[in-house]
């Protein structure tokens, strides 16, 4: 087919054929990080290296009160 009309027929296995395989999702919401919100308040490299900080914290501490129970017990979260 790629050379007659010039497109390809991609395999795919799944459960279904064409859909995929059922895997879990997991989805966890943790607490919002509020930014200041004075309009007075001037956006510097500074507060965002604080939002950065806070918001770091708090990935952090989601991953790690959720993961065994996403069933990832010895997991780590590495973020580069």
């Amino acid at each position: 087919l790629v050379n007659t009309f010039g497109i390809a027929i991609p395999l795919i296995s799944g459960s279904i054929f064409l859909l995929p395989y059922k895997t879990p999702l997991h989805i966890i919401v943790g607490e919002p990080i509020e930014p200041p919100s004075s309009p007075s308040d001037i956006i510097d490299d500074d507060m965002i290296n604080q939002l950065h900080s806070r918001y770091m914290i708090a990935l952090q501490s989601l991953f790690d009160e959720n993961k065994a129970r996403c069933g990832y017990p010895n997991a780590q979260l590495i973020i580069t």
